[in-house]
């Protein structure tokens, strides 16, 4: 298969998935036909550029897009300085029913001088990115089609008949469903075993994948040789990446991204457990599939032989990078911890947690700055209104995914702990057993932390009704969880599950917070709410007894 040398570094830049630009957005005036003619129709919208075209919205919050100005490999642009105008033509129209019509060439109109430059020469990055794309698929279509008299198994995790060692045996190619720097990715069916899978053509084996085995990594099922180009097979992701669902929908609901962020940090926490540092996080590279969330794309990916070590050479998408890797300074696994508070900040709110003449520089920058990160990142501060919009637990989380000097981000597992927080915070419901083993003493309560003071309650049972005279003296229904010595799972550890050795109850339905005074015995519906409340509670007590542990109200899970 012929390899094409022709195309050169501005190209392959161009065609780079990472230097897609996604975000650029702000209110533009428009209107249709030329100029900006006495008695024309002017509306203002608030536009954001993506990689097909214009999405225009009635206004910033909006989540449905009123107007859609679609490019073509037709669609030229003119800028008209004078007016702070700019005309593009040739392009498809679609907008909601109105009886204002806007027709082909539209006409916009910026603010001033600065938004007028820096928004004709995004589109135009746009309009040539989507020729060069077009002109390379030709290219490749044509060029990778593979050669099968020539395919050799590289690496594979079955050991298949020697028949189905080759790839177009054991392989029957698709549709494309995707496509990198020049490379494709097909949709393919497994002939052994009938199941959907992609397969990536590739210049390079992914040799740090295949060591990687986890649910939420994309797992590799194979690699093929086909002269000079490696034929990679990796789960079929059929809902496609998280940027395509987030143009849809512009921003999630918070359940929504905890959801997210909890399974990407999963993840994460894997691959720096085998000091894998990703290099790339990004919506792009976060695939979707039903219920499946899982991190793709390890083309950046490399391993630190040194645990205390770091890289010193910039690289990844500039929207997502960290400070340091902006500063040209040393990094590690810290700096997939900023890309993925960018991530979680994008999923929010639909923007990027910097200002739009930041995310307009960054656009423009064609390699990583040696000096300082040019981003205004002032949205942060505690005073803007957007954090008005979600938890406290999501605020923390996100400052600190976000804080720019490495070493004030929080820990991987405090994401994954967003979804135990939210439900210990408010409320989580078990069956609290009294200490002298009775089942029918037994009682339904709400288990609940407060943050401020770092304990647990609980609810009292419902007949304290009919005993207003009893009081809670000796033994109150909190503990604070500085004194708890043990968070015990199972029956042994408990007088109250001890005496009923005869009563029907699960062992791995059972926990208890043991302290030096009192036990608290509590039974779960489920084994998996045992396990993630003893897990979860361990955690929150060894937090509680660190001796400079942040108090923040409202948060969980602040601590680094």
């Amino acid at each position: 298969i012929p390899v094409d040398d022709e195309f050169d570094p501005v190209e392959e830049a161009l065609l780079s998935p990472t230097s897609k630009q996604r975000y650029r957005s702000g209110a533009l005036q428009h209107r249709c036909g030329f100029g900006f003619i006495k008695g024309a129709t002017v509306r203002t919208k608030y536009f954001r550029l993506r990689d097909h075209g214009l999405l225009g919205y009635f206004s910033q919050d909006d989540h449905t897009a009123s107007l859609e100005i679609m490019f073509t490999l037709f669609t030229t642009i003119e800028s008209m300085p004078s007016t702070n105008t700019f005309v593009l033509r040739s392009v498809d129209i679609v907008q909601t029913a109105t009886w204002l019509k806007v027709e082909d060439p539209v006409t916009f109109k910026t603010n001033s001088a600065d938004e007028l430059e820096t928004w004709v020469a995004d589109i135009r990055t746009k309009l040539d990115l989507m020729k060069r794309k077009e002109d390379a698929k030709s290219y490749r279509k044509r060029s990778m089609i593979p050669v099968h008299n020539a395919d050799d198994l590289v690496f594979s995790i079955t050991d298949d008949p020697p028949y189905y060692r080759t790839f177009s045996h054991k392989f029957l190619l698709l549709n494309e469903i995707g496509e990198g720097s020049f490379s494709i990715v097909r949709k393919a069916v497994n002939r052994v075993t009938a199941e959907m899978c992609a397969v990536k053509c590739s210049k390079h084996t992914p040799a740090l994948l295949e060591e990687l085995h986890h649910p939420n990594i994309v797992n590799l099922h194979g690699v093929y040789k086909l002269d000079e180009l490696f034929y990679i097979v990796m789960d079929y992701m059929a809902d496609g990446d998280l940027c395509d669902k987030l143009i849809q929908v512009q921003k999630f609901p918070e359940p929504h991204v905890r959801h997210v962020i909890t399974m990407v940090a999963r993840g994460i926490q894997y691959i720096h457990s085998l000091n894998i540092v990703h290099r790339d996080i990004k919506p792009e590279n976060i695939l979707l599939h039903k219920t499946s969330i899982k991190l793709a794309d390890f083309g950046l990916a490399k391993r630190i032989t040194d645990p205390s070590g770091h890289f010193q050479k910039g690289c990844g998408t500039p929207e997502y990078a960290a400070p340091e890797l902006l500063y040209g300074r040393p990094y590690g696994t810290k700096s997939d911890l900023f890309s993925l508070g960018v991530v979680m900040y994008v999923l929010l709110f639909g923007n990027f947690p910097f200002t739009v003449a930041s995310a307009a520089a960054l656009q423009r920058l064609d390699r990583f700055s040696d000096g300082e990160d040019i981003r205004d990142m002032s949205c942060l501060h505690p005073s803007n209104p957007i954090w008005n919009t979600v938890s406290a637990q999501a605020q923390e989380v996100l400052r600190g995914l976000l804080a720019v000097d490495p070493t004030d981000r929080v820990r991987i597992q405090n994401c994954i702990e967003m979804g135990f927080a939210e439900l210990i915070c408010r409320g989580f419901e078990v069956l609290k057993h009294n200490q002298n083993g009775k089942t029918s003493h037994a009682h339904r309560t709400t288990l609940r932390y407060d943050v401020a003071t770092h304990s647990v309650s609980w609810t009292p049972a419902s007949t304290l009704h009919q005993h207003p005279k009893k009081h809670f003296k000796v033994h109150p229904r909190t503990i604070f969880l500085k004194d708890v010595v043990a968070v015990a799972s199972g029956c042994a550890a408990s007088r109250a599950f001890a005496k009923m050795k005869h009563q029907t109850i699960k062992d791995d339905h059972c926990l208890s917070l043991v302290t030096e005074s009192r036990t608290l015995d509590l039974e779960t519906e489920t084994k998996g709410q045992q396990t993630y409340l003893v897990e979860g509670l361990t955690r929150l007590v060894q937090m509680a007894k660190q001796p400079t542990l942040p108090n923040v109200q409202g948060n969980v899970i602040s601590t680094k």
